[in-house]
């Protein structure tokens, strides 16, 4: 019995070098069928291999043939599996396979997917990733990524999401309840069909609700002049963003004696959604900003002076700090339509000022600082152009409320109240 271990040890030794030599033989065979452009037998060759030794050498060729067919997310998880696993092969070769890895994930994007019902099943490009809440994000090619929701007791929903080389993005998503069924004609198969409905997701709308991507928004407008707001939302309630623009505050337009104003400003605004589903939206916007105002005396500076500047003096030395509030409420007519209302009070504090100014039948003193509070509503309407695209139209009016040095220099009182008008028009657009 002495010799029994030797034995029974060179005969697991010679098995070992079998199987070793079986691998190897599957491996050649596999790289040969590469050389010949036979990427897809290659592959299954190289499976075969793997899944009979189990070798990080297997799984790393497996990869490669994975990206020799552009299969980028199986062969990102493979090389990755194959580098961790180790191994005398993988650390001489280390570095053209992390080479490798590196240009997959070139092709590769992250897509954060959340939304509701919980337990809707989520497919990603034609693959099931799971339900919702996912448990983390997903791995996908680069480039338009088609996310289906579906969901018992609510409509199914198809979107295409872009996402870019080496970038996260995340998509929030909310099914909309199914509707009463429709019966179906006989003879057309099935039992009832659903209608459709539309999708009340805002992903790229002007004044209703907080998108649900980066959005940008280009206005123009009376007393609404040319602005350019960019979005990024938070969570599905929230977003915040930047704007740039020019406001034209004519709230002496109505043959009084107060003069307009044009500032140059920048904001930062906060949009708040407070009601999304099918049949309403509503959200409050607050865009606190700073501007640069130049003071334009309209009704007491005769026109063709003020065109030419003769003899008047319109130094911007007013700074603006401006604090935009609205709530506009909407209405979801169709899938393409909604109809509303909104509140806007763009309050503006003008400081800094105190200029003389001078010119035929003009003089006196620019005040040193005054406010201005209008309080504005009216109807909004919104139509939806496409799934990323939307024009919006605001009509505003009501009164302005002037306080301060400005209107005791007009008239000697406290405060003044003067009837304003705003128009917008607006593009939005989801990036």
């Amino acid at each position: 019995m002495r010799h029994a271990v030797p034995i029974f040890a060179f005969a697991a030794l010679l098995a070992a070098s079998g199987l070793a030599h079986a691998q190897d033989a599957l491996i050649d065979k596999g790289i040969e069928l590469r050389r010949a452009g036979k990427d897809a037998e290659a592959l299954e060759v190289f499976e075969r291999a793997f899944a009979e030794t189990g070798s990080a050498r297997a799984l790393a060729q497996v990869a490669l043939a994975h990206q020799a067919l552009g299969h980028w997310v199986e062969a990102e998880q493979d090389l990755q599996d194959a580098l961790q696993m180790g191994g005398p092969w993988i650390d001489e070769n280390r570095a053209p396979l992390e080479s490798a890895r590196e240009k997959v994930r070139d092709r590769l994007g992250t897509l954060e997917v959340r939304g509701k019902p919980k337990g809707a099943e989520v497919v990603i490009n034609g693959r099931k990733v799971g339900r919702l809440p996912l448990d983390g994000s997903v791995r996908v090619v680069a480039g338009d990524v088609v996310v289906q929701l579906s969901a018992k007791g609510h409509l199914a929903l198809t979107r295409r999401v872009p996402v870019g080389p080496r970038k996260r993005v995340r998509e929030t998503v909310q099914l909309v309840p199914q509707a009463e069924p429709l019966s179906v004609p006989p003879g057309q198969g099935g039992a009832s069909r659903v209608a459709a409905s539309s999708d009340p997701d805002s992903e790229g709308s002007a004044f209703f609700g907080a998108p649900s991507r980066a959005a940008l928004i280009l206005e123009a407008g009376y007393s609404s002049l040319p602005g350019v707001t960019s979005l990024s939302p938070a969570n599905k309630w929230f977003a915040y963003g930047v704007k740039f623009g020019i406001d034209a505050g004519l709230f002496g337009s109505v043959g009084e004696d107060i003069p307009g104003t044009l500032t140059f400003y920048g904001g930062l605004p906060l949009i708040l959604e407070m009601v999304d589903d099918s049949k309403w939206v509503a959200r409050l916007s607050l865009v606190p900003g700073l501007g640069l105002t130049v003071i334009d005396y309209t009704g007491r500076v005769p026109f063709g002076e003020l065109l030419s500047g003769t003899g008047v003096d319109l130094t911007g030395e007013y700074l603006a700090l401006l604090v935009h509030a609205s709530l506009d409420v909407g209405h979801r007519l169709n899938r393409w339509f909604t109809f509303g209302g909104g509140l806007d009070v763009p309050t503006t504090f003008f400081f800094g000022g105190g200029t003389d100014i001078g010119g035929p039948g003009v003089g006196g003193t620019q005040p040193e600082e005054f406010s201005v509070v209008p309080v504005l509503v009216g109807p909004t309407a919104e139509f939806r152009l496409s799934d990323q695209a939307r024009i919006g139209l605001a009509l505003r009016m009501g009164p302005h409320f002037t306080t301060g040095d400005l209107a005791e220099n007009l008239d000697g009182e406290d405060l003044r109240t003067d009837f304003g008008f705003a128009a917008r028009l607006a593009f939005a657009f989801a990036l």
